[in-house]
This record gives C-alpha cells, structure tokens and sequence, in this order.
C-alpha cells in the first residue's frame, strides 16, 4: 500500500523554506506520516506556539465526514489507522448518532491530531468529537440531559475546587436565559496520550460578556483586556460575529484548568489576495502589541498563503490564532496551519473516496 510520506517528500524542501519547520521536525513529521495511506486528497493541519519564538507543537489529518470510516477500512494493516480507531471507540455519542439528522452541522472536517513531546510525535491520537444534533445547543439539551451522556468523561467537582464545569455550565445558561445569544457545543477533544480524566469542550457563541461575568462569578482569572482588544480589532475589521466566540475549554477531572479563545478564523476568505492580507495586517498588530516577534509576524505573513511543491501539489494556508486567556494557558498564543495536499500522481482507483469539497 502506497503510503503519504511518499507524496509528502515532494513539498518537503519548499515546507522547509517557508520557516514553518526546522530540518529535524520536519524529517520527524515525514515519519510520523507514513502510517497514513496514500489518498486522492489530504488535508493537514499544523500547530505553533508564537511566544517567544515560532515553535512546532503537534500536527493533524482532517477527514471528511463520510471519508475516515472508508480510509479506516483501507488501512486495517497499519498501527496508526488501528490507535485511531481505538480512539474513536471512545465517542460518546457513537448510539446517538444513526438517530438523527445532522440539521445545522459545520462543514469542518474530522480531526485527528497528535502531540509534539520530548522529541517526537505521539503514537496516540486525540480525536475531537462532534456533536450530534440534540446535544449541540444548551437551551436544546438542557445540563441534566448533556451530564447523562459526559458526566463519566466529566464528572462533577468538588464544591471546594475553583472552576467546576457543570457550575460553570450552569452560570452560562441562567445569564444567557431570555438573551438574543445562546451558547452551542463544537467539538469535544480526547486523548488517551494526555493526562487521565483530561477533556476538552469548544463551545461556540458566548459573547465576551458572559464569559467575563461568568468567570468574575466563579472566581476565575480572565484576560480582558486582551480578549476586548480582539474583539475590537475584529469589529473594526467589519468581521461577523466578532462578538461571539468560540471558546476551548480545557477540563480535567471535572475542573476547568484552562480557557482559550479562537480567532480570528481566516478560512472562510475564499479570495487569496483578501486573505493573506487579512493575515498580514493581524500579524501586524500582534507586533505592534508585543505579542509576537517582528521574525514570527514576517513568517506567518509570508507563508499564510502559499503553494508547495514542484508541481504545486500542496497549499499551504493559515487557519486561525488561539489566544490563552484564563488559568494554566493563560498569555499563550498559537496559531494553526492547514495544509491541502493532492498527490503527483493518482492514488489507486480502490482508494478513491467521496471527499467534501476542498473550500480553502
């Protein structure tokens, strides 16, 4: 079975020259990549830290929804498809799911994703979970309902412990109760690789706000003053929803540990041009803020919208900034880099899948 580092090697130069990788984790990653098979199309993603320099800290595949069932059935003989579908055992919702229609889902890929530490890349995969349709919006579902299906991935804390999820839940929906905003679940990250009891939850539309007095309420540490200068930089920009977010909760044994906001998000930017100046401009004023170097903010700009490989087989993109504003990640800054990358030559006709479109 013809296998992805082959089709990988050929942008491997030019992923080299656009900054985004040093010679040894770039060789690592090619290793890392040939457990997957060869298909017509892949899509990749990248995750840097920013702060102080520009540093690697874990990679992706996205598969399509209907496409990671059919590449799991091709690849039973490797390891890698094998730990992950291991991991996707582990969904929660995998009854729920034949039940009902996907009304109103996101167009976002299945990720699966993998840790950069102590030199390597993880052998386990941490895979984010979406949503069925009954359970992604709280005033849908209500907490007694969503805590029946997660309370054993998230049980309930302690009253003593500072930062209880379910508390935390429970203080978002009574502020957003009769509100013109209600807040919804994205995706919902595991990882056998990360600590025991560790879960993660993206939820979408809380406006800063809530977030603010929910966390002022709950005794929690909130950076306001980077999240309102966001906020602003978007508005300014006449970006929609700038004053909802989307918000990655890191939980662990029940207790937020940390919180992160995610924007801005440039993958909806059709238009190259639009879009790498739309990068140029934020990476500007990362700079100008102290955020990030003068070298990070001329290597994200420069690589934000690129093609890769002799024959243009890759296109590189920039995807979205996650800023650490509460707890353990809090003044943290990363980015995340997608990838798409279609082979020089065909893939065999048995591995030709149905694939979403390829969007940007």
């Amino acid at each position: 079975m013809r296998t992805l580092d082959q089709t990988f090697e050929t942008v491997s130069g030019d992923l080299l020259a656009t900054g985004l990788f040093d010679a040894d984790r770039l060789e690592r990653l090619g290793s890392h990549i040939a457990g997957f098979p060869e298909l017509p199309r892949h899509r990749l993603f990248f995750e840097y830290r920013l702060h102080p320099h520009l540093e690697l800290e874990g990679y992706g595949h996205g598969f399509g929804k209907v496409e990671l069932p059919s590449v799991l059935q091709l690849g039973e003989s490797l390891p890698t498809l094998e730990r992950i579908a291991g991991a996707l055992a582990e969904d929660p919702f995998a009854h729920d799911r034949p039940l009902y229609l996907d009304i109103g889902g996101d167009s976002d890929p299945e990720f699966v994703e993998y840790d950069f530490v102590d030199g390597s890349f993880s052998d386990a995969p941490g895979v984010f979970f979406s949503f069925p349709t009954p359970f992604r919006w709280l005033w849908s579902i209500g907490l007694p309902g969503l805590e029946a299906k997660l309370g054993a991935l998230v049980p309930r804390a302690n009253a003593s412990e500072k930062g209880p999820f379910w508390e935390f839940l429970e203080a978002l929906m009574a502020l957003e109760a009769g509100g013109a905003t209600s807040s919804g679940f994205f995706r919902l990250g595991l990882c056998s690789g990360r600590p025991g009891g560790w879960v993660r939850i993206l939820l979408i539309g809380p406006t800063p706000q809530a977030l603010m007095a929910v966390t002022a309420e709950m005794g929690l540490d909130f950076d306001e003053c980077t999240v309102n200068w966001l906020v602003a930089y978007l508005q300014s920009g006449g970006w929609s929803h700038a004053s909802e977010l989307v918000v990655s909760i890191t939980i662990l044994d029940g207790v937020i540990v940390s919180l992160d906001i995610e924007a801005p998000h440039f993958h909806k930017m059709t238009d190259p041009t639009q879009r790498a100046a739309a990068v140029g401009a934020f990476c500007h004023a990362l700079q100008h803020r102290g955020l990030i170097s003068a070298t990070v903010a001329g290597i994200l700009s420069r690589a934000s919208v690129r093609r890769v490989g002799r024959d243009g087989e890759g296109r590189v993109l920039l995807n979205h900034f996650k800023f650490g504003v509460s707890g353990a990640t809090r003044g943290r800054i990363k980015t995340y880099f997608e990838m798409v990358l279609r082979p020089r030559e065909p893939a065999p006709r048995s591995m030709l899948l149905p694939t979403a479109s390829e969007g940007s």
